[in-house]
């Protein structure tokens, strides 16, 4: 007897952070074009609607938050470990980590 397959449909969203999305985020400065031009915050915003109205599960794979304490003792970093550890973007507890797409 083969298993049921219907409804197996889920929508994965990656990384919705304010620090990419939002104006004061600390990767804003260099996304706001693209989340601006392609109506990124929108557009997400949609796809969440349409997909709950018709019963598709919303996964999130959020981003590892950044903690003060990475990197300590790391003796080579990559260049995008360096900026991260500079910039401590998805920070931990902050407004820049928490998930910025409206339920």
């Amino acid at each position: 007897m083969k298993p049921k397959q219907e409804n197996k449909k889920g929508l994965i969203i990656v990384d919705p952070f304010n620090d990419f999305l939002s104006e004061g985020g600390k990767l804003w400065d260099y996304v706001k074009d693209t989340v601006i031009t392609n109506n990124v915050v929108d557009n997400l915003s949609l796809l969440l609607k349409v997909a709950r109205k018709n019963g598709i599960k919303v996964f999130y794979a959020p981003h590892r938050n950044t903690l003060k304490c990475d990197y300590i003792d790391w003796n080579f970093l990559s260049p995008s470990q360096e900026g991260s550890k500079n910039a401590m973007a998805f920070e931990k507890d902050s407004w820049g980590g928490p998930n910025s797409i409206p339920n």
